[in-house]
């Protein structure tokens, strides 16, 4: 049987294997002690910037700059670690009610399409990192944000299309439960929606997301 992972460019050689997995792997009591603090601040009106724990920044070096460029250069969508300018900003943006948790992904990866998102799994697996979904983020503590690891972000995954003759409609997830109702209404169809307008698809569907 051939190996799942002969064809996945990230790959890391078998003689970087051992290292790459020290060195990128998140501990169950790192994890289990950054889960247990989602208290926060409650800023009204302010950027909400996260903090994460020490060293955190220096993490993505495990990973290699070199390896960040090659995922990037693979999609269209766009990759972040800490060292980007604007990590702090774009991760705030994330969050549904400005309640920060004290946990950022080593890597954010807004994905554009599915091709994007198999990317980032190869990736995710050859690197040895941890995946989280970021769907609609209505939650109250961010979910989607984990100490180390990657986030995948849907939020750019909007689009659906329509076949009235049919009626069935194919959505993306991260569609408002508003916006699919109109864009159903203009072909006189509707589907049981939930009551509150901005949730996103996949958190109703999926009941959570």
């Amino acid at each position: 049987m051939a190996d799942n992972n002969s064809n996945n460019k990230y790959q890391p050689s078998e003689e970087n294997l051992t290292a790459d997995s020290a060195s990128n792997s998140v501990s169950r009591r790192g994890f289990l002690a950054s889960t247990a603090a989602l208290a926060g601040a409650l800023l009204i009106g302010e950027p909400v910037l996260l903090t994460a724990n020490a060293g955190e920044a220096q993490k993505v070096s495990a990973v290699g700059t070199a390896k960040i460029s090659l995922l990037q250069n693979s999609i269209k969508g766009e990759v972040l670690t800490a060292k980007s300018p604007d990590y702090q900003q774009k991760l705030a943006a994330m969050l549904f009610n400005k309640l920060p948790p004290n946990r950022t992904p080593e890597i954010v990866v807004r994905v554009k399409n599915d091709n994007d998102v198999i990317e980032a799994i190869n990736f995710a697996q050859a690197n040895n990192l941890k995946v989280s979904v970021h769907g609609g983020g209505h939650n109250w503590c961010g979910l989607a944000f984990r100490n180390g690891g990657m986030c995948i972000d849907l939020s750019d995954l909007n689009e659906s299309t329509i076949d009235p003759i049919a009626k069935t409609a194919s959505a993306q997830p991260v569609i408002s439960n508003r916006d699919m109702m109109q864009r159903l209404a203009k072909h006189g169809l509707a589907f049981p929606t939930g009551h509150c307008p901005l949730v996103k698809i996949c958190g109703y569907f999926l009941i959570g997301g």
